[in-house]
């Protein structure tokens, strides 16, 4: 039990942390700077997006482990707590995997087109930036959700 809880908070930290950046800093970042964040999005997007999309999977099997050995707690003030956290938790996953994650690797490929965007590419490149930053700011709202209520179990 204390690894998966060392697991669910090391990575659940990072997972949090990363997406909080992304959705209030990075990507609002980059919309800014315009064709000039490009080169950086394009070497980042591949690495972050596995390596949170890891983060999350650990955060979200060793929470579902730890919260099946909760028993009769899951019933108590401290389990519904946990289980708000958790919900938070998975619709974050959701939105990251359903939302985010497709809109970014249809601007990757757009991105990665050779020459200046045509008219056509440059107002689909900015719908699929706007859903990518919506479906950040939601999961890392929904994460925060669920730190907050998990950080409260305890003394509810």
């Amino acid at each position: 039990m204390l690894w998966l809880r060392l697991i669910h908070i090391v990575f659940g930290t990072f997972w949090t942390g990363a997406a909080i950046f992304s959705a209030f800093f990075l990507l609002p970042a980059a919309r800014t700077a315009g064709p000039a964040a490009g080169a950086l999005m394009s070497r980042l997007g591949p690495r972050i997006g596995p390596t949170l999309g890891v983060a999350s999977l650990l955060t979200i099997i060793s929470g579902f482990i730890m919260f099946g050995q909760l028993g009769a707690l899951l019933h108590s003030p401290r389990g519904m707590a946990l289980g708000i956290g958790a919900l938070a938790a998975l619709l974050a996953f959701v939105v990251g995997f359903a939302v985010s994650m497709p809109a970014a690797a249809k601007l990757g490929k757009l991105m990665a087109a050779s020459g200046p965007p045509s008219p056509a590419q440059a107002g689909e490149m900015a719908t699929f930036q706007a859903r990518n930053a919506l479906g950040a700011r939601l999961a890392a709202i929904c994460l925060i959700v669920a730190v907050g209520a998990m950080a409260v179990a305890r003394y509810v």
